[in-house]
């Protein structure tokens, strides 16, 4: 039941897993810092 246009619900369910699980959004921020430095690294090389 989950609706990509209503903002509104999504938003709830982001903040209800942030209350819930605050280590996933930690675990997240480290995801995407590794993402952006693999990046960086394959401009560097291209």
């Amino acid at each position: 039941m989950l609706s990509v246009k209503n903002g509104g619900s999504s938003g709830t369910f982001g903040a209800q897993v942030q209350i819930e699980d605050p280590k996933r959004l930690e675990i997240e921020k480290q995801i995407e810092q590794d993402e952006q430095k693999d990046r960086n690294r394959k401009k560097r090389y291209n």
